[in-house]
């Protein structure tokens, strides 16, 4: 039997009254769900204006995130930053995050009940920021947000999916994984990376 890659379906969530985004990143701040508390430097919330349309979802902190408590600060980061400003967007108007909102250990995978224990903290800062669209980075990601069955990101990056947030999402490389090649052929992955920023951008200035 396949093992699982996220819950058969989201608690609902409790009415919070006067919940924020600084309120969550205070609460992730003290948090103890699971073992990653331990190894963590800074914890890693997220960082956007709460007016936005469009949210960047990874999976997890890297060390300079972990050292910073930013999200996609390092070399990483630093690349989806050159994408994201040559097709036109401006970081400042996007909200980044990962599933986890501390580091694993050595940058290995989060676990299922690691991404368990975050999602509320994901899916209040989503009830507060009301996006109108998702972007998913990663195969790790994808699979949690989309779904177990779906298939690996090599073959549906640039699809759109409807989320376990019921909200449009399109699955797209992490930028880490583009890192590994520079070359910008047609067919290679930096060049697919291309084409789906371009959709992302065609669908995001077409939004009301």
């Amino acid at each position: 039997m396949r093992k699982p890659s996220r819950p058969q379906r989201l608690e609902p969530l409790p009415d919070i009254a006067d919940d924020s985004l600084e309120r969550i990143a205070a609460e992730i701040s003290q948090c103890q769900k699971c073992d990653l508390h331990k190894t963590r430097n800074k914890t890693v919330p997220g960082i956007g204006p709460q007016q936005t349309r469009l949210v960047f979802i990874g999976e997890a902190p890297g060390a300079d995130e972990d050292a910073s408590g930013i999200p996609f600060v390092g070399r990483a980061g630093q690349h989806l930053d050159k994408i994201l400003v040559a097709a036109g967007f401006k970081r400042e108007e996007l909200f980044i995050c990962n599933i986890l909102k501390c580091r694993p250990p050595e940058n290995r995978d989060p676990t299922l009940s690691e991404m368990i224990c975050c999602t509320p903290y994901l899916q209040r800062q989503l009830r507060l920021l009301k996006p109108s669209l998702i972007a998913c980075l990663g195969n790790v990601a994808v699979k949690y947000v989309i779904g177990p069955d779906s298939q690996g990101i090599t073959k549906i990056h640039g699809e759109w999916f409807t989320s376990i947030f019921d909200i449009p999402t399109m699955a797209m490389y992490h930028p880490s994984f583009l890192l590994r090649s520079a070359t910008r052929e047609k067919g290679s992955p930096n060049w697919q990376m291309w084409q789906d920023i371009q959709t992302l951008k065609k669908r995001y200035d077409s939004l009301p």
